[in-house]
């Protein structure tokens, strides 16, 4: 038991140790609630400031508010109001643990590469993780800056 106890709490160290997101906004989290992100690498000062050409990860820490089957990750930028999707993988339980009981804690970690042909630009990027029902598990978007 004690082993156990002693690698949940290693993996949650490791999981949210990188370059904590302070400054996000929920948009429309209903079946999950967020307790921490990480975004590596990412320089904050009023965005984070993401390197084009780099591999980027996502750490994300959150409770489960239902019973989680399955779920799909959505990944989009929004630059003057228009969403343009990312492309990932459909399948989040490929990252994270799934199925999920209510009120277990969750850890979904992701990279993904941003090519250097992207212009680099002020925008929002959106991340959804929706459940086997379509039902938003956790929504945030925070502003980044793709950087030379």
């Amino acid at each position: 038991m004690f082993l156990r106890v002693a690698a949940i709490l290693i993996l949650t160290v490791v999981s949210c140790s990188g370059n904590p997101v302070t400054e996000f906004e929920d948009c429309g989290s209903t079946v999950g609630e967020i307790n921490h992100i990480d975004i590596t690498p990412c320089e904050y000062s009023s965005r984070c400031s993401i390197p084009r050409g780099s591999s980027v990860t996502l750490a994300l820490n959150f409770t489960a508010n239902a019973e989680i089957t399955s779920a799909k990750t959505s990944i989009a930028g929004i630059i003057n109001d228009n969403l343009y999707p990312f492309p990932v993988p459909l399948d989040a339980c490929q990252h994270m643990e799934c199925p999920l009981q209510k009120g277990s804690q969750a850890f979904y970690k992701n990279s993904f590469f941003l090519s250097a042909v992207l212009p680099p630009i002020n925008a929002t990027a959106k991340f959804e993780l929706l459940d086997q029902l379509e039902r938003r598990i956790v929504c945030f978007t925070v502003n980044v800056k793709l950087a030379w």
